[in-house]
Formats: C-alpha cells, structure tokens, sequence
C-alpha cells in the first residue's frame, strides 16, 4: 500500500507500506484465492457467494 502525499486525507505525507494491500489490491487478491480454488475444484467452493 504505497499512497502519494495528498492522495489520502489519513496519510497526508503519503505512506509506504509492504505489508498491506489497497482496497483495490484486496479484491485482486481475494479474487485470486476464489479462482485458485475453484481451478482445484476444492470443497470449500460450495460456501462461496455467488453473484
């Protein structure tokens, strides 16, 4: 989660940091997950939401 000064009104000097992700990168990863599981055809597919 890397933010550039006066992009956040939380972090008005901006922030570096490598151990968090944006909303947007959140999602990405999530995203990930679910088709990694779905790909191995894994058990806990069956409690996914589904849209």
């Amino acid at each position: 989660m890397w933010i550039q000064p006066g992009k956040n009104e939380m972090y008005p000097d901006g922030r570096q940091d490598n151990t968090h992700f944006t909303e947007k990168g959140a999602l990405e990863m999530a995203r990930l997950a679910v088709e990694g599981l779905k790909e191995n055809n894994l058990p806990l597919v069956k409690y996914l939401c589904r849209k």
